[in-house]
């Protein structure tokens, strides 16, 4: 899924409900590289919290499900939400505005003396 990020978002609280350890979920964006949410168990709630940077607004974010492909867990029922830093839902949407985010590395260099 792909949550659209305005311009007054600042950070986002993302919630999940009854995952069952079923594999794991990654948040990507243009300036996040796969990080990793925790992920809740049978019948139990699971809160992220990522701030949001300047580059990130007016883009989305891609939040992958990865189940774990070793012991499935079948008809798996799963809750997610996202909220702003205001307890408001933010859209998301299954195909991202403004296209698909894509990491763009930042390096820092430093001249040796």
């Amino acid at each position: 899924i792909f949550p659209f990020i305005d311009e007054k978002t600042v950070a986002v609280k993302m919630f999940n409900f009854d995952w069952d350890n079923d594999g794991f979920i990654r948040v990507v964006s243009i300036a996040k590289n796969g990080l990793l949410c925790d992920v809740s168990g049978e019948s139990d709630w699971k809160e992220n919290h990522f701030p949001i940077i300047e580059e990130e607004k007016l883009s989305s974010l891609q939040i992958q499900f990865v189940k774990n492909r070793k012991s499935l867990v079948k008809n798996n029922n799963v809750v997610f939400v996202v909220q702003n830093q205001y307890g408001e839902t933010l859209p998301f949407y299954v195909m991202p505005i403004g296209g698909i985010p894509v990491y763009n590395p930042r390096f820092k260099m430093k001249a040796i003396e």
